[in-house]
């Protein structure tokens, strides 16, 4: 009977062990992602910033991606982000769009 006990209870504590790695695996991956959010989010408001700089000093929106790092120190993780930069003209802003790269 002692023994039945135990196992019983050697079981439930397994279980309890199972759930919480589970919760921690889930809340961890669930940070990640919303890190991820604010990371993107972060390099949308840098490029709008730059482009807007670039016209109120130059007189003219930058020419493309390239010109953002090099003349407005625009930095972010080319590796986890895509950044589609399509100029229109000179004087008409141009249109871009930031995306998450899967890993």
């Amino acid at each position: 009977m002692k023994k039945r006990h135990q196992n019983h209870t050697f079981l439930i504590h397994l279980v309890l062990c199972a759930a919480l790695a589970l919760i921690i695996a889930l809340a961890s991956r669930r940070i990640s992602q919303d890190t991820r959010v604010q990371e993107q989010c972060g390099i949308e408001a840098a490029i709008e910033k730059d482009i807007t700089s670039c016209y109120a000093l130059e007189g003219a929106y930058p020419p493309d991606l390239q010109y953002l790092k090099d003349h407005y120190g625009l930095v972010y993780d080319e590796s986890a982000f895509f950044v589609d930069y399509r100029p229109i003209a000179a004087n008409i802003r141009p249109d871009y769009t930031v995306i998450a790269v899967h890993e």
